[in-house]
Formats: structure tokens, C-alpha cells, sequence
């Protein structure tokens, strides 16, 4: 979802394993707003075309679920995170958090196109057998591919994961925000037992994800 508060003109994207549930939350209750989808929106075929929690400005666009002005002069915010960490969550959300959701054929995971498929062949691996599966083909091609990218286009304030609570004290006394701004714990990723993202890495995955996210990773200025 996008959440769009027209008193403070603002919109907050919801990029995946960002910590962006715990943000959204506590904008919506210190801001209040609305959501942007308030559902999914779908393909004829029913798979989801753009989805209710993690929609992009590019979409919101292309649906025209904002106006012009609203792109325009509104502040857009976005979360972001080191690739290394995120692919880190993504394979234990995988493993521990959205097999579970095979079992229910109403689940997101089988509206998803192609998303059944890649989790089934997840289950059980391990985070390097996982990364050679997912970008080891890409990397031996010189492709690439990116984590944040598509929810960066178009934004004009990128809070880093890592400096999270930081920054978003920052940008809410910017909006002049009221109340605690303090962020919650919410959605926290299971099946992580040891914080420390670098200890999942051996030396070939660590340089499948560095070529494969390597325009990234320069961007963002991040390293592993």
C-alpha cells in the first residue's frame, strides 16, 4: 500500500523487508491518511496486477490512483535496505513465514504470477543454495537485477533500514508530526538466528550478489 496523508502531504511506500509495516503503522496513527489501494487489484485472470500492501509510485500513476499534483507536491518517502540484508529476510520469510501460505489457495502466494513455483523450490534450502538458484544464472550471464530499485523511482526522501528509527525522527519533525515517534516492532522476520546478515554469506555467494546487485549497491553507497 501507499499511505497518503493529504493534511501533511505525504506518501509513504511500503518497500518489502524495510521495516515498512512498523513505519506505516505509526504514520497512519500519529498522521492518519488513507491507504492507496485499499484493495488488490487484479488481472482478469485473477494473479495480482498491483497489490494492496506493497504498491510503487509507478503504479499508483499508471491506475491514476493519485492526481498530478499529489505526484507532485507531495513528499514521498520510501525505506530502503542493503541488498546483502534484505536477500538475507527474503530467504528466511520464504522458508519460515510464506511456505506455510502454500497450503491456502487464497493466499497472495498463488496470485502472485510465478511466485508458487519459486517458493516450492525454496523450501529446504540453505542461503547459499537458495542465492545460486535465484541469481546464479544471472551472475554467470553479467545480469542484474535489484532489491529496492523499483520502489526508489520517483522519491524524495530514502530512509536507510539501518538508521531507521534515526531518520524517521527526522522526517516527521520535517511533516511537523504530532506525538511518540518512536517505530513499534512489527512483522519481525523469522528463522534469522543470527542477526549479523554476513554470517549466512560464503565467498561465491557473497560474489553472486555483488555482481547481480552491484548498480545498487553503488547507488545506495552500501557495502557487505
Amino acid at each position: 500500500m501507499a499511505l497518503m496523508s493529504r493534511e501533511y502531504r505525504f506518501l509513504y511506500f511500503q518497500n518489502p523487508r524495510t521495516a515498512s509495516t512498523a513505519t506505516a503503522a505509526l504514520l497512519r496513527e500519529i498522521a492518519g491518511g488513507e491507504v492507496i489501494p485499499e484493495k488488490n487489484i487484479l488481472n482478469d485472470d485473477g494473479t495480482i496486477r498491483v497489490p494492496a500492501k506493497h504498491t510503487r509510485l509507478d503504479q499508483l500513476v499508471e491506475h491514476r490512483l493519485i492526481s498530478a499534483e499529489v505526484r507532485r507536491d507531495y513528499l514521498k518517502i520510501v525505506t530502503v535496505r542493503n541488498p546483502f540484508d534484505s536477500l538475507v529476510s527474503l530467504w528466511a520469510k520464504m522458508n519460515h513465514d510464506y511456505v506455510k501460505l502454500l497450503e491456502d489457495e487464497n493466499s497472495w502466494v498463488h496470485r502472485k504470477p510465478d511466485y508458487k513455483e519459486k517458493l516450492e523450490a525454496s523450501v529446504g534450502l540453505s542461503f547459499p543454495e537458495w542465492v545460486q538458484m535465484m541469481h546464479g544464472e544471472r551472475f554467470r550471464k553479467g545480469q542484474t537485477t535489484h532489491a529496492n530499485g523499483l520502489y526508489m523511482k520517483g522519491m524524495d526522501v530514502m530512509l536507510r533500514f539501518e538508521r531507521l528509527q534515526e531518520q524517521f525522527a527526522e522526517v516527521a519533525r520535517r511533516l511537523q508530526l504530532p506525538g511518540d515517534h518512536v517505530l513499534p516492532r512489527q512483522n519481525v522476520t523469522q528463522g534469522r538466528e543470527d542477526k549479523d546478515y554476513r554470517s549466512y554469506y560464503d565467498d561465491e555467494t557473497r560474489r553472486i550478489v555483488a555482481g547481480v546487485f552491484a548498480p545498487e549497491i553503488k547507488a545506495l553507497g552500501y557495502e557487505f
